[in-house]
């Protein structure tokens, strides 16, 4: 033992049991007293070591704690950058049927067709829903050509280009909404 395995800070403890130690290291042992000592230790019951299961849960239930807080917070990230239309919508569900044309070139012709109707057409082909955030823009009637190969991103720029209408593609749907002739300038 050193002087530093005692867990003591009383001096004169210390110091008895320096002495203690001197003592028996200068005391050699014999042979018999040795062989005591090791059938001692040997029969001794081995203590059991003894782990605290209720820190491994508190840790298990931290890290879980943990990813639920995280996981709640990247949802809310989510839905605050990728906010839902407030006002109330109007979504189609079907087409009218109208006059249009279909060439052999992935052109289709839409002349004087209602914009829910055209909206239907061009959404169901990129895989999207339609909604109106207004009904005013769904009895407007337009003759227009679209590209079906073409990105939807070429679409929405076209359509943007008409006055009084804004065209959005967030989350999977295209919203359409009316806007007055000062904030369409902006």
């Amino acid at each position: 033992m050193r002087k530093n395995d005692f867990p003591t800070a009383d001096p004169a403890l210390r110091e008895a049991l320096r002495q203690i130690q001197t003592d028996i290291d200068l005391m050699p042992l014999s042979e018999d007293m040795e062989e005591q000592v090791m059938k001692r230790i040997a029969s001794a019951p081995a203590r059991p070591i003894h782990t605290n299961r209720w820190s491994r849960f508190r840790r298990v239930a931290a890290v879980i704690a943990l990813a639920v807080a995280l996981g709640g917070v990247v949802y809310a990230a989510i839905r605050w950058t990728h906010p839902t239309v407030s006002t109330p919508s109007v979504c189609c569900d079907s087409v009218a049927t109208t006059p249009i044309t279909h060439s052999d070139d992935g052109t289709v012709l839409f002349e004087n067709v209602r914009l829910d109707s055209v909206m239907q057409v061009v959404a169901t082909q990129y895989g999207r829903t339609v909604c109106f955030a207004d009904e005013a823009p769904q009895q407007l009637r337009f003759s227009v050509s679209w590209r079906m190969n073409q990105p939807l991103s070429a679409f929405v720029e076209t359509m943007n280009e008409f006055d009084g209408l804004r065209l959005t593609d967030r989350n999977d749907t295209l919203f359409v909404e009316s806007v007055d002739e000062e904030e369409g300038e902006e």
